[in-house]
């Protein structure tokens, strides 16, 4: 029997076999696959980003039976078309049909076509079957139409007969006009019992209900919420028990708070502490890793990081013509100028989602040598400002960094930033 490899084990990005937890109380699962039973209604599923929505989808519904469709597959494409081409058909049909050339020049041919590739290779064998025998009778554009609404007509049809679930993930990343499209040429179907989930960010659960009027009352929303300390155990406890390691209390505590209520986030952990001791398989018999403070340090420094790039930009800031910025001596030593005070300010506030404006100066001063002359919060406040401008260019829809002028709060929700803040600032 081959033994369990630690990339089988801890697998960020992709599903999770050994370390997959359903979060059984939280009714996830059962909650997806009821609404989607009953149909007649779009299901959304909103969470925050990277907590497993997508893993849930992918590990609860049959892998036969699901359509993944990511934005980029709808870019410049016609959205039946693309639905279509995912759909696989089973290849031992076969239809007679003209074949392109002979259509074209209005001569009776038949050839057998497979359509073993696609539902669209399938239907556009068919289709051009059909137009051949009109001939000249209807126009190009005629043509046309009648392709793209027969298609969406068969499409739907197909999956409907043969209860596939049709998924968009990441939808928010989608323009609005996309959105609208998708929700207005599906509509109808859906109320056939046409089985559509949609997976978005929070707070744009009303891309749904914008693209179409009278959708409110047609979406059942399922909300992830972030994963609590006993649901992240899961992860490294299962996981390393599976290889045969043993690991302390305190270093499993160390994992769960800074993988900041993420599970992709653990994954990571856990798989990067693997590389960096050698971990690569199941041991033979349990084996025990100490880890000390800085072992854990190293760690967290090194892991591969998605936000370097804004991280740089950040402490750069903006430019400014003609400005020489005001240098700060810091408790540490260092000379630091705002952007990099900042910076390191949040790094000692990681910790949280949200931070009233008010503590943080307190934070900010306190890092500063006694008698040194403090930031002032108005100061504080310009720059955090200047820093989201810098983060929304970044990612206009999920900024890592926020500031919140009614709640006069800084808000982190990315923990990857939060992350990467704490530990490679």
């Amino acid at each position: 029997m081959s033994k369990i490899k630690a990339s089988e084990v801890f697998t960020p990005g992709s599903i999770p076999e050994y370390t997959y937890n359903e979060r059984k109380e939280k009714k996830l699962e059962n909650d997806l696959q009821i609404e989607l039973e009953f149909g007649g209604k779009i299901i959304v599923l909103s969470g925050p980003s990277k907590i497993g929505k997508t893993v849930l989808a992918k590990k609860c519904l049959p892998a036969d039976k699901v359509v993944f469709i990511q934005p980029s597959d709808l870019k410049g494409e016609i959205l039946e078309e693309v639905i279509a081409s995912l759909i696989e058909v089973p290849s031992n049909e076969t239809n007679t049909v003209r074949t392109k050339d002979a259509v074209e020049a209005h001569i009776s041919a038949e050839a057998e076509v497979s359509v073993a590739k696609s539902f669209l290779h399938f239907f556009k064998a068919k289709f051009n079957s059909s137009a051949g025998i009109k001939g000249e009778m209807i126009s190009e554009n005629e043509v046309t139409q009648e392709y793209k609404k027969s298609l969406l007509k068969q499409t739907t049809k197909y999956l409907i007969d043969n209860e596939f679930i049709l998924v968009f993930d990441d939808f928010h990343y989608l323009e609005p006009h996309e959105q609208t499209e998708i929700i207005h040429k599906l509509k109808p179907y859906i109320l056939e019992k046409l089985h559509v989930c949609i997976i978005l960010i929070p707070n744009r659960g009303e891309d749904v209900v914008r693209a179409e009027r009278d959708m409110e009352a047609r979406i059942n929303n399922i909300r992830v919420p972030e994963w609590e300390e006993k649901e992240l155990e899961f992860i490294p406890t299962s996981g390393f028990e599976k290889l045969n390691i043993l690991l302390g209390g305190e270093v499993i505590k160390s994992f769960i708070e800074n993988s900041f209520k993420n599970p992709y986030l653990m994954q990571e952990i856990c798989a990067h502490f693997c590389k960096q001791h050698g971990v690569r398989e199941q041991c033979d018999s349990q084996y025990k890793i100490n880890l000390d403070p800085d072992d854990l340090k190293t760690i967290y420094s090194k892991l591969p990081q998605t936000n370097v790039t804004l991280l740089e930009k950040l402490k750069n800031g903006k430019v400014t013509k003609g400005q020489k910025r005001n240098s700060y001596d810091m408790k540490d030593g260092s000379k630091l100028d705002s952007y990099e005070i900042i910076l390191k300010g949040l790094a000692e506030v990681a910790h949280y989602e949200d931070i009233p404006i008010k503590s943080f100066v307190k934070v900010i001063n306190d890092l500063l040598i006694p008698g040194e002359k403090g930031m002032s919060r108005s100061h504080i406040v310009y720059t955090l400002n200047k820093m989201v401008d810098i983060c929304k260019e970044t990612s206009p829809l999920e900024p890592a960094l926020d500031y919140n002028t009614d709640t006069e709060k800084i808000i982190m929700n990315d923990p990857f930033f939060r992350f990467g803040v704490r530990w490679q600032v």
